[in-house]
Formats: structure tokens, sequence, C-alpha cells
């Protein structure tokens, strides 16, 4: 394969994977820098070779489909294949850096940035938590973004980046129109639209933790594959989801974003890298609004 095949081929790999991280061409292919008809095209390439769809509508937006799911698992895998390639054959090794699904996009505009302060070039690549801390452990990344707290062996995780919740609610509810931040304790009797645990362990496991401690076990009405397809529930009149700021990109005009009062519940991003890696960016943590 040449080297502009090459090229062209990650960059077919990076559209799916980003349409199925956003679950939404329009916000994928400008992530990538591309036009949304070009992402279709690469989209609707790779669904007639394979011989089935990857995608399929709901509601407003897009979720994947059992067959999506199997082959951006199969994508991220062959990306990470590319990219080392690439990367040993190049003159300047390019730093490899994973991140999770679930981090906010402006993580990696900061990341890139730094890195480019150094002069470094960077490629980034979407992979599960747990699959960023072998690989990193094992050289074949530099780095990771992944969700506090993470359980690995043989990295360290620099909590790095911390984001306040917010709880998204059903535009109608009256707690919707308070022109005030929320007690969670408020939200008690509103059923709460959970994500799926073995997808998102440590950020489901957190939601749950913010809501014991304020005296909630709230009934779980669902489970979503992506917080984009929580907040659709939410849209719909099921419940009540956390989120952060970012998320709002998913809401349509059927979901509300109030903030939380009190002390502010976090999420926190951290570096994940290995043992005596210097890293330029790492130092104290910073907040995300």
């Amino acid at each position: 394969m040449s080297a502009t095949a090459q090229q062209l081929y990650q960059q077919q790999l990076e559209s799916i994977i980003l349409a199925g991280e956003e679950l939404n061409f329009r916000r994928a292919a400008a992530r990538q820098g591309i036009s949304e008809a070009t992402l279709r095209r690469v989209i609707a390439a790779q669904e007639a070779k394979l011989g089935y769809a990857l995608f399929q509508r709901a509601g407003r937006g897009l979720r994947l489909t059992p067959g999506g799911i199997e082959f951006l698992q199969h994508a991220r895998r062959q990306l990470l294949r590319e990219l080392s390639g690439a990367a040993k054959q190049a003159e300047q090794r390019p730093l490899l850096v994973g991140y999770s699904p679930h981090v906010n996009p402006a993580l990696l505009v900061w990341l890139r940035r730094q890195y480019a302060i150094q002069r470094q070039s960077c490629r980034t690549l979407s992979l599960g938590s747990l699959e960023q801390a072998g690989l990193v452990r094992d050289g074949w990344l530099d780095a990771g973004l992944v969700l506090c707290p993470l359980a690995a062996v043989g990295v360290k995780i620099a909590p790095s980046f911390c984001e306040a919740l917010q709880v998204a609610l059903p535009a109608r509810h009256a707690l919707a129109r308070a022109e005030r931040p929320l007690e969670i304790a408020e939200l008690r009797g509103l059923p709460m639209i959970g994500l799926a645990q073995h997808l998102h362990r440590p950020l489901a496991a957190r939601f749950q933790q913010i809501c014991r401690r304020h005296g909630l076990e709230p009934e779980i009405a669902g489970e979503a594959l992506h917080i984009s397809e929580a907040i659709a529930q939410v849209a719909a009149g099921k419940g009540f989801c956390f989120a952060r700021g970012c998320d709002q990109r998913f809401a349509g005009p059927g979901a509300a974003f109030r903030p939380l009062a009190g002390t502010p519940a976090v999420i926190l991003t951290g570096i994940l890298f290995r043992h005596g890696a210097e890293l330029p960016m790492l130092g104290e943590a910073i907040s995300i609004a």
C-alpha cells in the first residue's frame, strides 16, 4: 500500500470512529475537519463493503447497530496498528495518545496544543480506558486520557482535568424552569437514566456514589450505551441523568441542563502514562467549564 493510500485508509477509519463517538455525522465531520457529505460517503462505502449497516436512526440522533459496535472495536484496533507501523517508519516518530470516548473534546484540543508547544507531533486514538492502560504499559501508546478512578497495573494516572456535573431534566419538568442551581435531594422521586455498567463502569459508579451521598436511591428507568442516548431519553420525559457542560452538544429542545448547588460534584479525567515517563503537560488539575 502506498503512503497516500495508507493515509487515506487511516482517515476513513478515523471517520467511522468519530461518527461512532458523536452519533452525529455533522459533529463527527467537524471534529475531523471534513465535510459531512464526505463522511457520509465513507460510511456508505464501508457499509456496502461489509453488507450491513453500521448506524441506524434513533429519534433525532443515531445509534450503532450490533454490527456497528463490533466494527467500531475492529476499526480502533486497526487504526492503532496503522499508526504504530507508520510511527516506526517515520524519521521523527509522532507521539501516540489514546483517549476515552467520554472525555471532553476540548481536552484533545488542549493536549495537541501542549505537544505543539514542545514541537512534537501527536496522533490521538479513541480507545477504552482499560485497553489504553495495557497499551501504555506495553509501549504501544505514549499516554492516554481516561476517566478517574481507574484500577490498572504498571501505569500511573495523574488526575489533570476537573469538570463539574450538571443535571439534565425533561424541559417540561418544573425543576427545569428553576432559575437557580438545584439541590441533588430535589431529584428524589424522579427516575434516573443510567449508563450501561459494562461499558461505562467508572462513570456509572460515580453517578451512583453521588446519589447515595445525598440519600437518593433513584429508580433506574433505563441504561444508555452513550451519553447522547441518555439525554435523548431525558428529552422523551423518562427521567433525569447526570452530565457535563460539554454534553449539552447532544441536547435537543426536550432536555434542559441545570447546575447543581453546594460543593460541586465533579468528574476527573487523568493522564495515563508509564512509570518514569516525562510528559510536558503534567501538572495541577485544570478546571474545564
